[in-house]
């Protein structure tokens, strides 16, 4: 477990000009201050070039749930996903207060330490754990604050990044953010949002986002790499910051093309679909034309029927007159 350094304080001498404040060595950020179920846990910042940091997460019962190794790039920035949250337990991922520490290998003594919130479910007025550093990460400096800061003004930034789920490779697709405060759309340039992805093999890239509209904001996603992607965004407004993460999983096999095919193949069984409707309900028009005109007819027949039975009966008895007509004429 990584065990925070005592402050070491540093007098200068009198006669010496007072320097500059150092830049930490090492920096650590999160992607979020409070995660929920499901959330990707992301880090990222700068560290001693080709140097590997071990990243270790403790839960509010003070045990060890995640350990992860994080390489910096020879440029000297890294950005790594650590975990996806699971659903709360009552024995490691419980809701609460969490510490994440990253430690050099380089240099043992240099550690970063921020705080962070797991919690079940958004709340409509969450505490807000900001990133405010445990220990600067020079190895000498002083533990500055908790980690906990109340929420500036009231106000909330949100960031939501979104993007298709799966890609074939070398398909194109956009990544979509959009940018609230306070819940309305937060008219800004582009400046203010930083992303990058984070390939499957744990390299890194720069992703430029264009402004569309106030506080929405496209980007352009193809890889020729199968596995899982992650886009990281930032976006930075007076004083606050607001952070998300997406995944997009890249597979072998085209699927905006088969998702083409099979929406043209869907279209064409609902178009037969409603072509067969429409013959059976003419069809059954017609069978009900038919029995109505049979119906009619048979009324018809009907109706002759009892006008012809009397006139038939008086043919009946006029004829049998004239036979006995006819019988007493020739008796006589």
């Amino acid at each position: 477990m990584i065990i925070v350094p005592a402050s070491v304080q540093v007098h200068a001498q009198q006669s010496q000009p007072q320097s500059q404040p150092q830049q930490p060595l090492l920096t650590l950020n999160l992607s979020k201050s409070i995660f929920l179920p499901g959330d990707m846990l992301v880090v990222y910042g700068k560290g001693i070039a080709r140097d590997s940091l071990i990243v270790e997460i403790i839960n509010p019962a003070g045990r060890l749930v995640h350990r992860a190794q994080v390489d910096v790039e020879p440029d000297g920035t890294y950005t790594r996903v650590i975990l996806t949250f699971p659903k709360p337990d009552d024995v490691n991922f419980m809701q609460g207060t969490y510490t994440i520490a990253a430690r050099s290998a380089v240099r043992q003594d240099m550690v970063q330490g921020r705080l962070f919130i797991f919690q079940a479910q958004e709340q409509v007025q969450p505490p807000t754990a900001l990133q405010q550093p445990v220990q600067d990460g020079t190895g000498a400096g002083t533990v500055t604050g908790t980690g906990l800061v109340p929420e500036q003004a009231g106000r909330r930034l949100e960031l939501r990044l979104s993007a298709p789920p799966s890609l074939g490779i070398n398909e194109h697709a956009r990544v979509l953010a959009k940018v609230t405060l306070d819940g309305v759309l937060l008219k800004s340039d582009a400046s203010s949002l930083q992303a990058r992805l984070i390939m499957p093999d744990s390299r890194a890239r720069e992703v430029q986002f264009t402004a569309v509209d106030d506080g929405v904001f496209t980007a352009e996603f193809a890889s020729d790499m199968p596995g899982e992607h992650v886009i990281v965004a930032r976006f930075a407004y007076s004083d606050l910051l607001a952070y998300d993460a997406v995944s997009v999983v890249v597979q072998e096999s085209p699927v905006l093309t088969l998702s083409g095919e099979l929406s043209r193949l869907s279209s064409g069984i609902e178009s037969l679909n409603a072509r067969l409707d429409r013959f059976v309900r003419d069809d059954a028009t017609k069978d009900a034309a038919f029995e109505d005109a049979m119906r009619r007819l048979s009324d018809a027949n009907t109706q002759m029927l009892s006008l012809l039975l009397p006139i038939v009966g008086m043919i009946t008895v006029v004829v049998a007159l004239q036979a006995t007509i006819l019988a007493r004429r020739s008796r006589g």
